[in-house]
Formats: C-alpha cells, structure tokens, sequence
C-alpha cells in the first residue's frame, strides 16, 4: 500500500507522513524532487522518468541504529501538538502543501512499539513505477527480488540484511530494469 497515496514531510521533523488517497502517477514536476530520493534508488527512477515513465513513492530501505530512532519518536511525539493545531505538509514530487489540522490527532504508537517495529521495517526498500498491461513486469525474469503488480503499477521490493546487500540489490535491479524498458 506504499503507493497507494501520498507522502508528506515537514521541516520540522526529518520523517514523512503518509496520506491515503487516490492519486494520479505522473513525473515530479518539483525542481527539488530528486533531492529527496534515496541515493541508491535515485540512478533507477531518472532512468524512468527519462524514459517517459512515472514512479510511485520509493524508499531504498534504511540502516538506521536505535538512537537515530529514539530522537525521531521524540520529535514525533513533540510535532504531535503541531499536528493537532494545525501544520503545513509538502508534498516532494510537485511541491504542494496540504494544511493539516486534527484536533485528535495521536500518535499511533508508543515508543516501545514503534521501536519494535520501525528496525526491522526500515530494511525494506520499494520501487513503483506505472507499468501499462504489465510489459515491464513480464520481462522482469531476476528472482533475487520480489515483485507484484496491482492496477497498471510494478511494484519492486526488497529487504536485504545490510547497507552492502541493499546497494548490490538496487544495482542488479537497476540493469534488470533498464535492460527491459
């Protein structure tokens, strides 16, 4: 469902808020979009987008260590209030700004729970891209990652277990893809 909406990110607070909606798949228009990819996805969606293919939202995957995401629940926790009071949200790929305010708003989790969950999640990294009748998809022939496709999109996943399997995934990927466009 990574793709089934749209991220938002704020200045404050170096994380990206998910809004479900539907959404139309085109090229970011935004001339700071490619400075919020992941650099080692960053190579796979230019060559997409230079061959007249949108992307979807995708994340390399991340390596990140406990501390890093004990300071991300605080801060979190702390832009609660804003989000109940109301905030700015930016949408990266056209730069649109979405007022949120949500007088109820609560964070979803506890920060035992999101620490439980946020070190294993964060290996996963996830490439979409829009995909007509699935003629990419059907040429897609390496197994050393998963994909599906769902509604005229491919979706590529992986979750590798360090930064070393994530940058050689990304690459295998990478010539998968641009040997089949």
């Amino acid at each position: 469902m990574f793709h089934k909406g749209i991220w938002l990110s704020n200045e404050n607070v170096p994380w990206y808020f998910f809004l479900k909606t539907d959404r139309d798949y085109v090229i970011p228009n935004s001339p700071t979009f490619y400075e919020s990819v992941d650099e080692y996805i960053l190579p796979i969606i230019k060559k997409l987008h230079n061959n007249g293919i949108p992307t979807t939202p995708s994340c390399a995957g991340h390596f990140e260590n406990e501390d890093y995401y004990s300071e991300i629940y605080d801060m979190l926790k702390n832009f609660e209030s804003n989000l109940k009071n109301g905030e700015i949200l930016h949408d990266d790929e056209n730069d649109r700004q979405f007022y949120y305010e949500n007088q109820n708003y609560k964070l979803p989790w506890n920060k035992d729970n999101f620490m439980n969950k946020i070190i294993d999640y964060q290996k996963n990294g996830v490439i979409g891209f829009v995909d007509n009748d699935g003629e990419i998809y059907n040429r897609l022939k390496n197994n050393t990652y998963e994909k599906y496709f769902d509604d005229d999109i491919t979706i590529i996943k992986i979750k590798p277990n360090n930064i070393d399997d994530m940058e050689k995934s990304w690459k295998v990927i990478y010539k998968d893809i641009s040997n089949n466009l």
